[in-house]
């Protein structure tokens, strides 16, 4: 077991001394792409500042210039992009965090719901005989009374009808 947590450092160590290798080539490319940007930017300011300069020279040196730049552009922007993407990352696996933190509560709440569901079918389950149906009576009761309070209020007949079924449903039951 030791062995295996060795061989892990070791993996990780390498990993790490690679990945540090690389960018420090990249940041190598960059810094000589700047002193090359340096270096054309004061030869285009020798040569238009000169009288007897060709223009045609001048023109190659301000295209070789914008060039340079680009380049240098590039290599910035490719070093933002890669620490952009490793925030985003991090950001999303906050994000996915979150979610799960929802999910979990979301899941625990349907749970206690079926579980509270559970317990009033055992009740209804356990009335028999004439308890059963004194207490349907009474759902019953109950339900009329509600259908014809809402009724008189005016109530849409989407849910009247809904509460008449009910009813129908406690009538053929008792």
């Amino acid at each position: 077991m030791v062995r295996m947590e060795q061989s892990y450092e070791k993996d990780k160590t390498k990993e790490f001394f690679r990945h540090l290798g690389k960018a420090y080539i990249k940041y190598e490319e960059k810094e000589k792409a700047i002193e090359k940007l340096d270096e054309h930017i004061e030869k285009a300011k020798f040569l238009s500042l000169g009288k007897k300069t060709p223009k045609k020279k001048v023109e190659s040196e301000f295209k070789k210039l914008e060039r340079q730049i680009l380049e240098v552009i590039a290599l910035e922007r490719n070093m933002l992009t890669k620490s952009d993407r490793r925030k985003m990352s991090e950001d999303f696996k906050d994000r996915i965090a979150e979610l799960e933190k929802k999910f979990e509560k979301y899941t625990d709440l349907v749970l206690e719901r079926q579980k509270k569901l559970k317990k009033i079918e055992d009740k209804i389950d356990k009335r028999t005989g004439d308890d059963r149906k004194i207490w349907l009576r009474d759902k019953l009761f109950d339900l009329e009374e509600k259908y014809h309070d809402l009724k008189e209020k005016g109530a849409p007949a989407s849910k009247l009808k809904i509460i008449e079924g009910r009813i129908k449903k406690l009538k053929d039951k008792i």
